[in-house]
């Protein structure tokens, strides 16, 4: 008895963020999370909203989330140097993915006719794989003559 206790208590092995083993493991959580988002309803989708709000205004008032305006010069300097940065890949990102698309065959009339989520999956799965090979930096873009 004493020993199924002590093997539930020992604590699983934690994967290093750089190794792949946790790069598919975080890929799989957020294709869970992307999922149970996706199901939900607009009237479940709004009560999640405004659960995530009351959490957010709570943290807020604790002081454990930190705003501009409490934040020190030097603070806000390597905020705002993130948001750049980070709004460049997305940027980026966006402007990887229209140029796959722009160079895709049209589609026929029957897939125009057939469900849109099917067309919205396959948008999806591409910008995954295009962010993923952006953000791990081997995505070379192929340079198209026009």
């Amino acid at each position: 008895m004493e020993n199924k206790n002590e093997d539930k208590k020992k604590s699983k092995k934690r994967l290093k963020q750089d190794s792949i083993a946790y790069r598919k493991h975080r890929e799989k959580a957020y294709a869970r999370k992307r999922k149970f988002l996706d199901k939900m309803t607009p009237k479940q989708r709004e009560m999640k909203r405004l659960k995530d709000r009351e959490y957010y205004q709570r943290k807020k008032a604790e002081n454990k989330v930190k705003t501009v305006s409490d934040m020190t010069e030097r603070q806000k300097r390597k905020q705002r140097k993130s948001w750049r940065k980070n709004s460049q890949k997305y940027k980026q990102k966006k402007k990887m993915l229209a140029n796959i698309l722009s160079y895709s065959p049209p589609d026929s009339e029957n897939e125009i006719e057939s469900d849109n989520r099917l067309s919205r999956k396959r948008l999806d799965s591409e910008l995954q794989k295009v962010s993923y090979q952006f953000t791990r930096g081997f995505f070379m873009p192929e340079i198209i003559p026009l």
